[in-house]
């Protein structure tokens, strides 16, 4: 007969395995806005017709920490079609209305396939966060099912004995 999981070991796994899944879907996700990319293979200036400032929060430890970003509106032409859109750019990277930016696009469908020079890189980091996600989980998950994993409270209950 095949062997069994302990309780013990199950919740973790479980845990790892969504993990996991979430690596998966991340990594097809760059994967497929990286093949969107290579696509895009004419570029255009666009210009900035509006940038607002949005104020978000992260929690860092026990503080709670404030930064600003900017949503950035941007048109520009491909062919004899206007394009509007928007891009979120961080304090580092804000523009002014009426700056020039640099658009890759698919001349077969600049509508839908287009992305900002501030957009270049995103793709490839999301690769590499899911790689290391699911090497990580698939790690773990090879751990806890060939070792004699016991949880920490087991082991504090062992040794008052």
């Amino acid at each position: 007969m095949g062997k069994t999981i302990d309780g013990n070991k199950a919740l973790p796994i479980i845990i790892y395995v969504l993990i996991l899944a979430a690596a998966v879907f991340l990594f097809f996700h760059a994967n497929n806005i990286r093949k969107m990319q290579k696509r895009c293979i004419s570029t255009a200036d666009a210009v900035v017709t509006d940038v607002k400032k949005e104020t978000r929060h992260k929690k860092s430890g026990d503080k709670q920490v404030s930064y600003h970003v900017y949503i950035t509106d941007y048109r520009f032409e491909a062919g004899n079609i206007s394009i509007n859109d928007s891009t979120t750019l961080q304090s580092n990277q804000r523009k002014n209305e009426g700056d020039i930016i640099t658009v890759h696009y698919n001349p077969d469908d600049p509508e839908k396939e287009h992305y900002t020079q501030f957009q270049e890189k995103s793709s490839l980091s999301t690769a590499l966060t899911a790689v290391s996600l699911g090497l990580g989980s698939a790690g773990s998950i090879i751990w806890f099912i060939t070792t004699d994993f016991e949880p920490i409270q087991n082991i504090k209950k062992k040794r008052r004995r």
